[in-house]
């Protein structure tokens, strides 16, 4: 009996010690939150919300570089895509008037961008890019608009070819942070590929960029630019046309969870009765067997 005893004793201690390890109280992360709230069109590290914004604004173009980054696709067979790590280059900028007050403050423009890490993963889920004699894999559509509410500038970029969608919230600091989704989309090589995922967002400098990209600085000029985008948006829609007249055979994901136990008992219900003419001449049937059985008074 006290064996019994100790050995209840011993794994309810066990119970508590691993639910104290896993539950985090929030103090715990108090560190993470700004202590002041920053005024209109500041951030909290007391710098202008608008030092990224007038950055394209006056050079008219921007860079940016994502990473520590976690993907997760649909696929229940899938795992998360770690650390993928992009150079942007965006350009083709056109602005509102930043000095009319009763204007939203923002642009629109188009985007290239190049994988240094992670794309492989990407690509064995379906993600589609341009092939390898282009440097850059893929185009994009972006557009952005400061948010009184938010204080910040809110912008959305999207694939051309494709339905992913990133979003960034930029207040000015050197790092922001992105959100991205993607619904199913029946056109990728692989389904289903709908995913979510996050990254780290640092702004860069032409300088910075250039070297991130090993080109040289006087190659990233918003006129050179025009002429890029239209090499990889080209090189985009080919690789597209060549998958789609390609006869693709998916297959579906199985399970052998419980869960689908009703669902393969009602399948099998459905594949036991008759269709088509065979219900109408089993229905046809049963009514004669009727009418006879009254007529005999059974």
């Amino acid at each position: 009996m006290i064996g019994y005893l100790a050995a209840a004793i011993f794994i309810l201690h066990s119970v508590v010690v691993a639910t104290e390890e896993v539950v985090v109280a929030p103090d715990e992360l108090t560190g993470r939150f700004a202590g002041n709230l920053a005024p209109p069109g500041f951030n909290i590290n007391g710098t202008s919300v608008l030092t990224n914004f007038l950055n394209a604004y006056n050079n008219k173009q921007l860079f940016f570089r994502t990473s520590d980054s976690i993907g997760l696709f649909e696929n229940p067979s899938s795992a998360a895509t770690m650390n993928s790590k992009t150079i942007w280059w965006c350009a083709d900028l056109s602005f509102s008037n930043i000095f009319d007050n009763s204007q939203p403050m923002g642009l629109v423009g188009r985007c290239v961008y190049k994988f240094y890490s992670g794309k492989e993963l990407i690509v064995e889920q379906g993600v589609q890019f341009t092939d390898d004699t282009i440097f850059f894999d893929a185009t994009l559509g972006i557009s952005s608009v400061y948010v009184d509410q938010i204080n910040a500038f809110d912008f959305v970029a999207h694939r051309n070819n494709d339905n992913v969608v990133i979003r960034i919230v930029d207040d000015g600091r050197p790092a922001s942070q992105f959100i991205l989704w993607e619904a199913h989309d029946a056109g990728d090589n692989i389904t289903p590929n709908a995913r979510s995922g996050f990254a780290k967002v640092t702004w860069l400098t032409t300088e910075e960029a250039s070297r991130e990209l090993d080109l040289n600085a006087t190659e990233l000029t918003p006129e050179r630019f025009t002429e890029v985008y239209a090499q990889v948006w080209t090189g985009e829609y080919k690789v597209a046309e060549t998958s789609n007249q390609e006869s693709n055979t998916t297959k579906e994901p199985t399970t052998n969870s419980s869960i689908d136990a009703a669902g393969s008992d009602a399948s099998s219900e459905s594949d036991s009765i008759p269709s088509g003419s065979g219900r109408k001449l089993s229905s046809m049937t049963m009514r004669l067997a009727s009418a006879v059985l009254r007529v005999l008074g059974i």
